[in-house]
């Protein structure tokens, strides 16, 4: 984690000075170095996510890959540093699926469970074109970004496991890596489409697997982060 949040400040400190470089020393390059007249940018989005973490073998032994499947709503404020860099901090808060044990450990049998998150990042966003005003509006931005977060979950459901503790409250740093496909309808409004990578502490679903449960199952629980991977539609404004 210490080495991921000092490639993040590596990569903060390469899209604010670059703004300001280009604007005063290359006047003469105004349509690549200079922010667009409408800077700030606001993103609502609606989601559906996948979790994977140490016990998706539960929901694949039991053929219930689909209930992995579960909702998220979340909110975008972002700043254009130049037409092609911006920062953004995002938040979320949707519901998640896992299971606290698989037919293979001692307890034998599927006991999935539900839980909420609120979810937060602060994301470098790199624009493919420029979104300068000099530019010819594009019907396509293509983007992609990286991010670094924070997680809180909360609101377990009960498992019925006989044995397994699930924690009801907890906090995990997370990161993130994704795509994103903007369709402009003009310079203020748009429609977009993201997909997503994200990884967090083993805790995130509440549940860190007994050393009997990793030793009944050949790499039960060997992967230290808890896994999601997001879908999204949603709508931007830019201001």
């Amino acid at each position: 984690m210490k080495k991921l949040i000092l490639f993040f400040a590596f990569l903060v400190g390469a899209v604010i000075p670059s703004g300001g470089q280009n604007s005063v020393n290359q006047p003469e390059e105004r349509a690549g170095a200079e922010r667009p007249s409408k800077p700030i940018y606001l993103a609502v989005q609606g989601s559906i996510l996948l979790s994977v973490n140490e016990n998706v073998f539960s929901y694949v032994d039991n053929r219930r890959i689909p209930d992995l499947l579960t909702p998220q709503g979340g909110l975008q404020l972002g700043y254009y540093f130049t037409n092609n860099w911006s920062m953004r901090l995002a938040a979320y808060f949707g519901q998640n699926a896992s299971a606290a044990n698989t037919v293979d450990t001692a307890a034998h049998g599927f006991y999935p469970y539900k839980f909420k998150s609120a979810n937060f990042f602060l994301d470098v966003v790199f624009d493919f074109l420029s979104r300068g005003d000099a530019e010819k509006l594009r019907t396509f931005y293509p983007r992609i970004y990286f991010g670094l977060g924070y997680a809180h979950t909360f609101g377990f459901t009960d498992s019925g496991h006989p044995w397994q503790k699930i924690d009801p409250v907890n906090n995990e740093f997370g990161f993130r890596l994704g795509f994103m496909g903007e369709f402009a309808v003009n310079r203020t409004f748009s429609f977009f489409f993201d997909l997503c990578g994200e990884g967090y502490g083993d805790q995130y679903n509440g549940l860190q697997p007994s050393v009997e449960d990793q030793n009944k199952k050949q790499g039960y629980a060997g992967f230290p982060l808890d896994l999601r991977f997001v879908a999204s539609l949603g709508v931007i404004f830019h201001f």
